[in-house]
């Protein structure tokens, strides 16, 4: 029996130490990202387990200042955004970046529109570049930041579209169901279903049983953020959007799978496209064999949109 209880708290400890590390960054300039879990070895798959993995707070490149400005936005989350300094002619596509990433993720993004007349807004989202936190609610909290720089876009311009990758594009959508903001347009780059599916997803990659221990996971998960992230669903949120959308998606993505983008699209109410890319994975849109066509899908989508 002592046998037992004694193995229930390791792996309640364990989970937490998990939850904890996948919520919290770390801001010590030592800590590296690590590799992907699918390619450690065996061992070092164990150690994780184990442990936990320590994700830095991530900071943006250098700002490219030759092109855009730095604006503070000056709201509690201290969220600063990057736009182009130089006006074009076509809407603003708002870029968001995704999970444990900052800014200067989305520039390949930016000078894809950049280069096709579009103006662009950079956010950095709560637990990256300058932002007063280092966690992150997975897209809850985050949706409040979305709701916050349309705002900011929208006194400018009139013709604004959101864009985001992973954790981004899935902020996007609980933005526009929470808060009812109506930009002309979302591209949604391989957006998780549910925090459900993306923490079982991640457990399949590290070759542990999921079920139990991902749903401890969960309630961690939620505890740790005084959040109820189990609610968190894209699908969901999707059934009240009427906003054209795109949906991009990778056949070698092994965090998010085709059932989950399928649903999500089959629960929008508005026009909706999908993109699948053969030989594309979950963050190589634009350096994959597919990148012609993807910038292709991007920019006759939001053509279509003028």
């Amino acid at each position: 029996m002592h046998i037992i209880i004694s193995a229930i708290i390791l792996i309640n400890v364990m989970v937490f130490v998990h939850a904890y590390k996948f919520t919290h960054f770390n801001e010590s300039s030592l800590v590296r990202f690590p590799e992907s879990p699918d390619s450690l070895a065996f061992q070092h798959k164990i150690k994780l387990l184990t442990t936990g993995v320590d994700i830095p707070k991530k900071q943006s490149l250098p700002i490219p200042d030759a092109i855009f400005k730095k604006v503070a936005l000056l709201d509690p989350y201290n969220t600063t955004i990057w736009e182009n300094k130089t006006k074009n002619k076509k809407a603003t596509i708002v870029l968001f970046h995704g999970y444990a990433g900052a800014k200067s993720d989305m520039l390949g993004y930016a000078n894809l529109l950049l280069d096709n007349d579009y103006n662009v807004v950079l956010v950095g989202f709560i637990g990256s570049d300058d932002s007063a936190l280092s966690r992150t609610t997975l897209g809850i909290k985050e949706a409040e930041q979305v709701q916050l720089v349309y705002d900011y876009v929208l006194k400018k311009e009139e013709k604004v579209v959101l864009m985001g990758t992973s954790m981004g594009a899935v902020a996007i959508s609980r933005a526009i169901d929470q808060f009812q903001i109506q930009p002309m347009g979302q591209v949604l780059i391989a957006p998780f279903e549910s925090l459900r599916n993306a923490v079982h997803n991640r457990f399949d990659i590290i070759g542990v049983p999921k079920y139990f221990v991902a749903d401890l996971f969960l309630q961690y998960g939620s505890l740790l953020t005084a959040i109820d992230i189990e609610e968190h669903n894209t699908a969901t949120y999707a059934k009240s959007i009427e906003t054209p959308t795109l949906l991009l998606y990778g056949l070698n993505d092994k965090r998010v799978t085709r059932d989950e983008i399928v649903h999500i699209a089959n629960s929008l109410s508005g026009p909706k496209k999908v993109a699948t890319f053969m030989d594309t994975g979950h963050s190589d849109f634009l350096t994959s064999k597919d990148q012609r066509e993807t910038k292709a899908a991007i920019l006759n989508f939001l053509d279509a949109l003028q």
